[in-house]
């Protein structure tokens, strides 16, 4: 199972952008690297919290998120 430190990772090395690329493997990487993270979330809670606060964050309607000890 995943830990947030390690999803927190996944997500901050995620391009985010890739929905934009003109170059078909980047967009094809971007979206499975989003469908792994969205199914990793899916299996615990914290996660997909974790998972929507990032995604605020990246959508510029939240500060970044900050893993809590």
């Amino acid at each position: 199972m995943m830990n947030r430190e390690n999803f927190y990772g996944l997500l901050e090395s995620h391009d985010w952008d890739f929905i934009y690329s003109e170059d078909h493997d980047v967009f094809i990487c971007g979206q499975e690297s989003l469908r792994y993270m969205i199914r990793l979330a899916t299996k615990d809670e914290a996660l997909m919290s974790l998972y929507h606060e990032y995604r605020e964050y990246i959508s510029g309607d939240a500060d970044k998120p900050l893993l809590k000890e």
